[in-house]
């Protein structure tokens, strides 16, 4: 078996210095030597290192050199690919290499720390022997996150299905909480077969999308300048509602209509639900598939970066 490990940073490759954490690239060195004192040497790693630094400070410079660097890897002799990253930025990372790499015939499986490798309540170990177990029990494609919560569930997320951390929490979850696989007792337990994506197209991001970003909350005047944007997602209340009945939001959206900007309802909802989502799409919304923000957003990044006519895009 042989592993490709992408270091880019984060907690998992952080020390506490002076009460701070600071990323310490003598830190990553710690997580394989770890696991082969526990597992020994029957598996090999080959390393890499694209950048190295705390996750919030990514952007698209670094998610271009992170896919180059992919990109080079999944046409070697790699059983698979792990990716070690910060939480912040996790969700976000993972989604564009799922729409970079949807196609690649490697398994892909992102690893992150809920704190410092020598913190005894670190979860960066157990992240990245399950992401080990994954590539091992045959898995042959797909882009993952391999996460165990703090009450001691493990967990395999697809990249594209990972919800972000809530407020004041360190858990992973999946959406309709279905996870892809758990692991247990160094095993895999799989719910589902792995599904291929189309190709493989690591297009280099552009440097802002300019897509912005409005969370539904009481009190909004709308007075943003789309003039500036070229899409706009809209993050509604947990049922999938927005105020449509406020004329601030009425004139917002007939002023993205004239400036032919789309403006796109993140999980929309389906089926029975609330009268005030009845008229969305005839108020100028689009509608998106259920699915996580950071994929919707990641995506539309792409799609952006390539000229791609948005309104189709879903």
């Amino acid at each position: 078996m042989k592993i490709l490990v992408v270091f880019t940073g984060g907690t998992i490759g952080s020390t506490v210095q002076d009460g701070w954490i600071s990323t310490d690239k003598s830190a990553k060195y710690t997580l394989i030597k770890t696991y082969k004192e526990k597992y020994g040497n029957s598996t090999e790693f080959v390393t890499a290192e694209p950048y190295y630094l705390l996750s919030e400070n990514s952007g698209a410079k670094n998610l271009n050199l992170l896919t180059e660097c992919v990109a080079d890897a999944v046409n070697r002799d790699y059983d698979g690919i792990i990716i070690t990253h910060g939480t912040d930025s996790l969700h976000f990372t993972a989604a564009a290499v799922k729409c970079a790499f949807s196609g690649a015939d490697i398994p892909i499986v992102f690893v992150s720390a809920n704190y410092p490798l020598n913190d005894t309540r670190s979860n960066g170990n157990a992240n990245f022997e399950g992401a080990v177990a994954l590539i091992e029990s045959g898995v042959r494609f797909g882009v993952y996150i391999s996460y165990k919560n703090p009450d001691g569930q493990h967990f395999i997320h697809k990249a594209e299905n990972a919800l972000a951390f809530n407020e004041t929490d360190d858990s992973i979850f999946s959406l309709n909480g279905k996870p892809f696989a758990t692991y247990c007792g160094g095993k895999i337990e799989r719910f589902e077969e792995p599904q291929k994506g189309a190709d493989i197209n690591p297009v280099p991001l552009c440097e802002n999308p300019k897509i912005l970003v409005i969370s539904t909350m009481p009190g909004d005047d709308f007075a943003y300048n789309v003039s500036r944007y070229n899409a706009v997602i809209l993050r509604p209340y947990h049922s999938g509602t927005v105020n449509n009945q406020n004329p601030l939001f009425i004139r917002f959206l007939e002023n993205c209509q004239k400036q032919d900007i789309p403006v796109f309802l993140a999980n929309a909802p389906m089926g029975t639900t609330y009268d005030t989502a009845k008229e969305l799409s005839s108020i100028g919304i689009i509608p998106l598939p259920f699915t996580t923000f950071a994929y919707v957003y990641m995506k539309l990044w792409f799609a952006i970066s390539q000229n791609k006519n948005l309104k189709n895009l879903f």
